[in-house]
């Protein structure tokens, strides 16, 4: 009885050497490998993988941060411009239009996400131009002309009309846009 306990438990402890010494799987590599791309999905008329070359081609602009005493030098595009090259605008506000699709791109959330599972969280609406001086934030690729360093990047939010910068974040790897009336159901017309 005490060989079968002493196998078992060396079998156990074999088996655990190898878990614990076994490469990384194809999925743990991918987790840990920083995105290259950024996605974008959700209520959108077109779901992407875009690089930097995709950005570079909505026209990069020099954004500053001044965040804990240090001013930073970003090139980025607005998050918004972002959004619309994918579809997403505020919509049409006209009379001819149920209520509940009047103005529909401003019932859209945005969720910004990292790997590390850190998330930003947006309204389109404070987003948007259209609501008049919206949230300023960005998507950008380099810092004072250079590619962002491998702690940052190759992505960043930044947001710099937040007194904090809970919502600038780094290695942003995926923009999803929420439909906000897919979540909570528009309320019934009184009749």
């Amino acid at each position: 009885m005490k060989k079968r306990l002493l196998m078992g438990l060396m079998s156990a402890v074999m088996i655990g050497a190898l878990v614990f010494t076994a490469p990384p799987s194809q999925a743990e590599e991918k987790t840990e490998k920083k995105a290259e791309a950024l996605t974008i999905s959700g209520a959108v008329s077109k779901e992407a993988s875009i690089d930097v070359a995709s950005l570079e081609k909505l026209g990069g602009e020099e954004v500053e941060w001044k965040h804990k005493d240090k001013t930073y030098r970003f090139t980025g595009v607005p998050l918004e411009k972002v959004l619309a090259e994918h579809g997403v605008k505020a919509g049409v506000m006209s009379n001819e239009i149920p209520k509940p699709e009047k103005l529909a791109g401003l019932k859209y959330v945005i969720v910004g996400s990292s790997p590390d599972g850190y998330q930003a969280v947006f309204s389109f609406s404070e987003l948007s131009t259209f609501q008049g001086q919206p949230t300023k934030a960005f998507v950008v690729w380099k810092l004072d002309g250079k590619p962002l360093p491998e702690e940052m990047g190759p992505f960043r939010l930044v947001v710099p009309t937040d007194k904090e910068g809970a919502r600038s974040m780094y290695h942003l790897a995926a923009l999803q846009v929420v439909d906000m009336r897919q979540v909570v159901k528009p309320m019934e017309p009184v009749k």
